[in-house]
Parts: structure tokens; C-alpha cells; sequence
């Protein structure tokens, strides 16, 4: 798969509520192999438009396409169905599940969203070559209320991405972490996208984002304000005096 392949497109997405625009016209197109940052202050719309292309958020006009498939009418499920997976900012690990059964949880959820019924022993397999995938064999029996908050993170995005996912959206994944966490993060989103996945990411830790991203979009406003390069937004008089300042 080639990294520059266009995966989703979201194009002029409006979300309006009552007479309030909170996303106006914004567009986004997510590749195979790289890592969109989406970045912005309290406000901004960025959780809007994360949920628009996800699903779980009605769009008032615009649409969202998935490869070749308008996927704008189906619902956050129908999406999930049909590759698009995504965390959550509070997270989304059953606390008295282990590790490895939090990813079977995924496995079997994702293969009955299919039309596909795994067998417990194949499952358990599954999940256990998903773990080690992401270098997390070795807690694949602590319960999920033991993990601390950055493994946390990496379970849960090894079980988003379980299913073989074609683009992974994580909500704030940086939340709580240490500086060394968020660099085991980092490394585990790099080999997300070196794998062909496209990832979007909206982050409030801004060094996080510049750590992770090939391009970052900023919202400001519920518009784009700016796109472009780490280095680009970094430098950029409006995005500092908008959001970096």
C-alpha cells in the first residue's frame, strides 16, 4: 500500500447546532502510513469534527468517504464495521478484564460486526499474537485496573487496532502520561502507520503532536486556521498567537 494512498477523505464538513456553526467547512484527507495531528484551543471544534468523521457526531452538510464508499449516512457502528476505529479521552478498558481478554473483547466484538463468529480457542490466539504485535505480552494477565495510564493507552490502542483497522483516530491519547510514556506512545502510533494504517490524532500536548505527526491541521473557531508541517505550525505567527503563545 502506498504511504501517499488517500484512505478517508472529510470533506467540507459543517456541523451546526441551533444557530451555532460549531465546524465550517473543514476538510481533511487521512494516508496510509502517516499520522495527522489535529490541533487547536478549548473550543475550537476539534472534538466535533473528530466525532463527525467517526460517526458519532451528525454532519448538517459535507461527507465522509472511506476509500471508494460514501460513508456519511452510517452510523458511528457502520463505520467501525467497516474499518475506521477510534479511542476515547477516558478510555474504553473494562477494568476487571485482563489485558488479554480486553483484547478478545475487541476481537469478538469486531468479528460479530462483521458477520464472522470466532471460537473462544481461536480468539484467545488472536489475542495473544495482537499483544505481542504491541510488545505487551508481559501484562496479557494483569487485570486493566492495574495498568498504569500509559499502558492503558497501549492496550487500548492494540485492541482498536485488532481488527486489522484502516484508520485509527485516538482522542486525546496523551492525556496523563509521562514524558516516557508518551514516547512509548509515540513509538507505538509510528509502527501503527509504518504498518499502513492512517491515523488521526487530536491533542491537547502539543510537543506530542509534533512528535507524532507528518502534518498537523489547526482549528480555530470551528474553521481551519492553518495546515502544515511540524515545523511549519511550529513557526506560524497566527498559530502561536492562537494557540502556541
Amino acid at each position: 500500500m502506498s504511504e501517499q494512498q488517500v484512505v478517508l477523505r472529510a470533506e467540507d464538513i459543517v456541523v451546526q447546532f441551533g444557530g451555532l456553526t460549531a465546524v465550517a467547512d473543514v476538510s481533511i484527507e487521512l494516508s496510509a502510513g502517516r499520522v495527522t495531528g489535529l490541533m487547536g484551543p478549548n473550543g475550537a471544534g476539534k472534538t466535533t469534527f473528530f466525532n463527525a468523521v467517526s460517526g458519532h457526531q451528525e454532519l448538517t452538510s459535507g461527507r465522509v468517504v472511506l476509500g471508494d464508499r460514501d460513508v456519511t449516512r452510517l452510523s458511528a457502528h457502520g463505520r467501525a464495521r467497516l474499518g475506521i476505529a477510534r479511542t476515547f479521552q477516558l478510555g474504553g478498558l473494562v477494568d476487571d478484564l485482563t489485558a488479554i481478554e480486553n483484547i478478545a473483547l475487541g476481537l469478538d466484538h469486531g468479528s460479530r460486526m462483521s458477520g464472522r463468529f470466532l471460537r473462544r480457542r481461536d480468539t484467545r490466539r488472536r489475542a495473544a499474537e495482537v499483544l505481542e504485535r504491541f510488545d505487551l505480552l508481559s501484562v496479557a494477565s494483569q487485570m486493566g485496573s492495574d495498568l498504569g495510564a500509559g499502558l492503558r493507552r497501549r492496550v487500548e490502542v492494540a485492541r482498536a487496532m485488532a481488527a486489522d483497522a484502516k484508520v485509527l483516530m485516538l482522542d486525546e491519547p496523551a492525556a496523563g502520561l509521562t514524558v516516557a510514556e508518551r514516547a512509548e506512545l509515540a513509538a507505538v502510533l509510528g509502527d501503527v502507520a509504518a504498518g499502513g494504517t492512517a491515523v488521526l490524532v487530536t491533542e491537547h500536548a502539543s510537543d506530542f503532536l509534533f512528535s507524532v505527526s507528518d502534518e498537523i491541521v489547526v482549528m480555530n473557531f470551528g474553521r481551519e486556521l492553518r495546515r502544515g508541517t511540524p515545523e511549519q505550525i511550529k513557526s506560524d505567527k497566527d498559530v502561536v498567537a492562537a494557540y502556541l503563545g
